[in-house]
């Protein structure tokens, strides 16, 4: 949340939800499509562990070698 009240361009997102239950994973999944929906200009690298959360926050996906998801 800090860090969208600066407005930035660009979001680094390294595994944001990994402590949280799912409701409030849902939450921030449901505050960050918002925000990068608000602006066409912005952008968004999001990590995960979860590939469902990935399939269900992302567009494109990029696989690291060697990766089991």
């Amino acid at each position: 949340l800090r860090a969208l009240q600066l407005n930035p361009q660009i979001l680094l997102l390294d595994e944001p939800t990994a402590s949280l239950d799912s409701d409030t994973t849902h939450q921030v999944e449901y505050l960050i499509d918002q925000w990068m929906t608000a602006s066409p200009d912005r952008a968004c690298l999001w990590t995960s562990h979860d590939p469902q959360q990935i399939q269900r926050v992302t567009h494109r996906q990029i696989r690291l070698p060697g990766s089991h998801l």
